[in-house]
């Protein structure tokens, strides 16, 4: 009986990995099994300690995911959650919430990394169809994202993540 339960812990372990951000073969990164018509860019925000390092950290990630995915997406429809209808067959929902990151041992004037807590939710049905935390410094470390290299310009390197990591994922129809 152990060993049957031993064997059964170890094969749950197999099949369900640890994700990773930046690993291809993770179940993050696989795409989704539905096509979608429209994504929707709903409800980016960022933890409030962000703001007075980066005043617009929401907003100038939110612009750079609109732009990138307009030039990389197979999704013919993109928009802002305040320019189009949110319930309705073929529509996904883009909701981020931006964090800071600090490597262990550094103080809070180090400045850190940016990270983001992606939601994607099915508008039609309303189950949320992937969650999945990306770091751009993870992404770096694994050779899969260039930075601009200033503090500065993290929200537009993190904006530029997710509109690759969504390309990936999300196809269009």
């Amino acid at each position: 009986m152990l060993a049957c339960l031993s064997s059964l812990c170890c094969l749950s372990c197999h099949i369900y990995p640890a994700v990773k951000p930046g690993d291809l073969s993770s179940a993050a990164e696989v795409p989704l099994d539905k096509q979608y018509k429209k994504i929707i860019l709903f409800n980016f925000e960022n933890e409030p300690s962000l703001d007075k390092r980066f005043p617009n950290a929401s907003s100038l990630c939110e612009n750079t995911v609109m732009a990138e995915l307009l030039k990389k997406s197979s999704v013919s429809r993109i928009e802002k959650s305040g320019s189009g209808s949110f319930r309705g067959a073929g529509a996904v929902l883009v909701m981020a919430y931006i964090t800071s990151v600090r490597p262990a041992g550094k103080a809070d004037t180090d400045g850190g990394e940016l990270a983001v807590d992606l939601k994607l939710m099915d508008a039609e049905t309303g189950k949320i169809v992937r969650t999945n935390k990306l770091s751009a410094a993870e992404s770096k470390a694994a050779g899969k994202h260039k930075s601009r290299g200033t503090a500065g310009s993290l929200p537009a390197d993190l904006g530029q993540l997710i509109a690759e990591y969504l390309a990936h994922i999300i196809r269009g129809e």
